[in-house]
């Protein structure tokens, strides 16, 4: 079991609506580590954190969509979502449509615990922001790879460039090959 420095295990399960508001928090903060540097100072400082958790609660409720979250003494740490994917030129089935843990809880297998609870060890794909190189090789890492397809999403007003990664052939932990980016 993942433990955070003051020992406290992490503990992974399937989300409920009513982890919207805690979710709608904790994924905000991880967009202010990840992509923090990255966008115009202040940029995620006018996100609406009520409209976010009655996001979240919507998606918490689709029978289609799985979210599981981490949490270490109650608190939401993390979280990983997957679906049946959303693009109409999918190459595969399933889609992670999002994975995020908090900076200080990184580094100790709670995202592969999140995305093994997500999607697996099947065949998936996801977006991913180019210029995070963390991620990058953590989805490499799992085996994805990337196929081509990329596009910007506004993040907070801003655009962000994203590339899919697909994952096929059931994966095998320590047998990955990998597509660098184009």
């Amino acid at each position: 079991m993942t433990r955070p420095a003051d020992g406290t295990p992490a503990v992974i399960r399937r989300a409920t609506p009513d982890d919207a508001a805690a979710i709608a928090r904790m994924h905000v903060q991880s967009w202010r580590e990840s992509y923090g540097a990255e966008l115009p100072a202040g940029a995620l400082d006018d996100v609406d954190l009520d409209a976010r958790a009655a996001r979240w609660a919507d998606t918490l409720r689709l029978d289609d969509v799985h979210t599981y979250v981490a949490t270490v003494a109650d608190a939401v740490v993390g979280f990983a979502n997957a679906s049946e994917g959303r693009d109409d030129d999918a190459p595969v089935a399933r889609e992670l449509e999002g994975l995020y843990v908090l900076a200080a809880h990184q580094r100790g297998r709670l995202g592969t615990r999140l995305l093994t609870a997500a999607i697996g060890a099947g065949d998936a794909y996801l977006w991913v922001w180019t210029g995070n190189r963390h991620a990058l090789a953590f989805y490499r890492a799992h085996g994805f790879s990337f196929e081509g397809a990329v596009k910007e999403v506004p993040l907070a007003g801003h655009p962000m460039e994203v590339a899919r990664m697909v994952r096929e052939s059931a994966y095998e932990e320590g047998q990955v090959s990998a597509k660098p980016l184009a």
